[in-house]
């Protein structure tokens, strides 16, 4: 899969374009990192978007969750599905 591919996704149509531009760096930044460093790749970019006002809807979470996992073999998008299940019970401790 072309890693831009997720930029034809219909579910961005009339999505606010700050976010948008936040997807985008996102995917840019976990398409460089390794396994190792995904759930503190995940946590950051969390701390990040809280900590300019950005919140992701559910059905915005879960197309973030299917752009980093695209091309990903089942074994991997179920570990990455794991950490963000993860990150998402930290953060809400942490508020």
């Amino acid at each position: 899969m072309n890693p831009d591919e997720w930029k034809n996704d219909p579910r961005l149509a009339g999505m606010d374009p700050v976010k948008l531009q936040y997807i985008e760096k996102i995917a840019a930044q976990i398409s460089a990192r390794s396994k190792s460093e995904l759930l503190p790749a995940l946590l950051s970019l969390q701390a990040d978007a809280r900590k300019n006002y950005i919140t992701f809807t559910d059905q915005e979470t879960a197309l973030l969750i299917s752009i980093i996992t695209s091309g990903m073999p089942p074994d991997e998008k179920k570990k990455v599905e794991m950490l963000h299940f993860f990150a998402k019970k930290l953060a809400a401790r942490s508020s």
